[in-house]
């Protein structure tokens, strides 16, 4: 049974303007994208990894990850991750993660995160 995942925004801004209490915001550009995906995995663990030593986030029958959503609560709060080509990158998460990665070779292989807190994620993708 296949899953949809959908993102749907925009990233907007506005001006700041001195003794403004509100600004009209405007669009910077939309943030929109919709698949259909094999498997859909959520979760919210609590983590106390260092980054030497993070977690490693269970794909569970993923093997292409082409959505990562993500969300660190906590202090010093990261993500690791493993692209097809073997890239490694590691990328703050104490904040908001998005990523969505379609073409073909753009896939995430392996996931892991580090910091104190809890790391909420969504990851979907295609099956092996």
């Amino acid at each position: 049974m296949l899953s949809y995942v959908r993102i749907n925004g925009a990233v907007v801004a506005n001006p700041v303007v001195p003794g403004e209490a509100s600004a009209s915001l405007r669009d910077v550009f939309p943030l929109q994208a919709q698949a259909a995906y094999a498997h859909v995995k959520s979760a919210a663990p609590p983590l106390n990894h260092v980054s030497s030593a993070p977690f490693a986030i269970p794909l569970e029958g993923i093997a292409k990850v082409r959505v990562l959503a993500a969300v660190g609560e906590g202090p010093g709060m990261g993500v690791k991750i493993t692209w097809a080509g073997g890239t490694e990158q590691v990328l703050p998460a104490s904040g908001v993660v998005l990523i969505h990665a379609p073409a073909v070779g753009d896939e995430i292989t392996a996931i892991s995160a580090f910091g104190q807190g809890t790391f909420r994620y969504l990851i979907a993708g295609d099956a092996a």
